[in-house]
């Protein structure tokens, strides 16, 4: 195990450290998503990678919208 540190920006975006370890993540798995995950994903998401990155994404979204509602 190891923990891989990234930035992610206010608007969604991941730098290329992110996505690298994304794609890592995503070979490991073969690409395929978790069962337990299954109902969590889309027709987006049709692979590992690609739902890490919404899920990622949304997170930071749903905290900045957070943050704005307590100023």
């Amino acid at each position: 195990m190891r923990v891989v540190t990234f930035v992610v920006s206010t608007f969604g975006s991941l730098g290329r450290e992110a996505n690298s370890f994304l794609k890592q993540v995503s070979r490991n798995r073969d690409h395929f998503l978790p069962p337990s995950l299954l109902s969590e994903s889309s027709w987006a998401t049709p692979n590992c990678s690609s739902f890490l990155r919404s899920a990622i994404t949304m997170e930071v979204r749903k905290r900045v919208a957070a943050l704005l509602r307590e100023q």
